[in-house]
């Protein structure tokens, strides 16, 4: 967010703040919640992840934005 390039990107400042209330309200890891806070302040509809904890954040939290994993991911999960 600090890029002159990418600043258009951002909407607010990502704070440590955010990710923890992220991490206690979903359980996410740290470093999961640190990327959900950075998606929230971002003008992105949603993101695109290889990463299942991710997405399952985003189940466990309906006001987080949405986070797309491969169908084969999910199967593989379930």
């Amino acid at each position: 967010m600090y890029n002159d390039d990418q600043k258009e990107l951002f909407n607010k400042k990502i704070t440590w703040e955010e990710a923890i209330s992220i991490c206690s309200d979903v359980g996410a890891g740290f470093s999961d919640a640190m990327i959900l806070n950075a998606l929230q302040c971002t003008n992105l509809p949603f993101s695109i992840s290889l990463d299942s904890d991710l997405a399952f954040s985003v189940v466990a939290n309906s006001n987080l934005k949405d986070v797309l994993i491969p169908d084969a991911l999910v199967d593989n999960l379930l």
